[in-house]
């Protein structure tokens, strides 16, 4: 496995809850954190000694939205090599191609089933 360490920002906690369930089914010693905001998650990493390996991040967020957690991590010369997975409902390519634009390692469609989202995170991890 290449990412221990996770850290998932999302303010939809059913959402949180199938990817822990997905993730503890891949891998059970993999490390998963999560957030329901943005904002705080951006001030833990700041003030914090634990750094993810790869962070997935909701887009549709409020108040700060994950484009917005993006581009403060990317402008902040500790955290900004950390990978940004971005995990949305929407399937836009523009959206796709201005997350990428704005620093994210791989941008992907909220899948349908919980056998597509086990499908998609083992490829990942």
């Amino acid at each position: 496995m290449k990412y221990r360490n996770l850290l998932l920002i999302d303010d939809d906690e059913e959402d949180i809850e199938l990817f822990l369930h997905a993730v503890s089914l891949i891998d059970d010693t993999i490390i998963c954190k999560t957030s329901l905001n943005a904002r705080a998650s951006f001030e833990n990493l700041k003030n914090d000694d634990w750094i993810p390996d790869l962070i997935f991040l909701d887009l549709h967020m409020a108040p700060v939205s994950g484009q917005d957690f993006l581009d403060m991590i990317k402008a902040d010369d500790v955290l900004k090599s950390i990978p940004v997975i971005i995990m949305s409902t929407h399937s836009g390519l523009p959206m796709q191609q201005a997350t990428k634009d704005h620093g994210a390692m791989d941008y992907l469609t909220k899948p349908n089933s919980f056998t597509g989202l086990v499908s998609i995170l083992s490829t990942i991890l």
